[in-house]
């Protein structure tokens, strides 16, 4: 009874008048829908001309799998776009705006001690 209140489409706690006709007619439907979706299990191919359950399982592995070889060639891409960008700024400051230098030398003792930093403008 659930099913045929399914397949019309209403609750199984309402109430409904069906003839006998429609009924049997109701029947002979859903037998028929199970005999193709069994017959379709066998061959292997799925109703209404979808694909089989093996080949959709096999495209949805290989478009995961490019998925994934595509976002972790982005990722790589995107690390070495930063450091490229990164390195060409750093070598391009160093010319022409500052440079850093370290003290090699004891001249310079009273101020600045061997081994300290500066950042020079140019």
């Amino acid at each position: 009874m659930l099913l045929i209140t399914c397949a019309l489409g209403v609750h199984a706690d309402d109430s409904i008048k069906v003839s006998a006709s429609d009924l049997k007619a109701l029947i002979e439907r859903v037998e028929r829908l199970e005999r193709k979706d069994s017959l379709s299990q066998e061959m292997g191919t799925a109703v209404y001309g979808q694909e089989s359950k093996v080949e959709s399982q096999e495209s949805k592995d290989n478009s995961r799998k490019s998925k994934a070889g595509n976002a972790l060639l982005y990722t790589i891409f995107s690390w070495l776009d930063a450091i490229v960008f990164a390195l060409v700024a750093v070598y391009f400051i160093n010319i022409y705006i500052f440079q850093n230098y370290q003290i090699p030398s004891s001249s310079l003792e009273k101020t600045l001690r061997v081994g300290d930093f500066l950042y020079v403008s140019k």
